[in-house]
């Protein structure tokens, strides 16, 4: 016969088990979130300092 501690043991590591899936899930989201800021801060940077033709100026420089 089950009892309830061995049907309290499923469910916690079913609980766990999903909380640990959506913590990944979540930690990857973020990461991506974080690379593509980044990326576009840098992109944003180079478009601003970098002359727009090869040998010419910024005007707001």
């Amino acid at each position: 016969m089950i009892t309830y501690e061995i049907i309290e043991t499923f469910l916690a590591a079913g609980a766990g088990a999903l909380a640990g899936h959506l913590a990944l899930t979540l930690g990857r989201r973020v990461m991506h979130w974080g690379k593509t800021a980044i990326v576009g801060l840098a992109e944003a940077t180079i478009a601003r300092f970098s002359p727009a033709v090869p040998g010419e100026e910024h005007d707001r420089l």
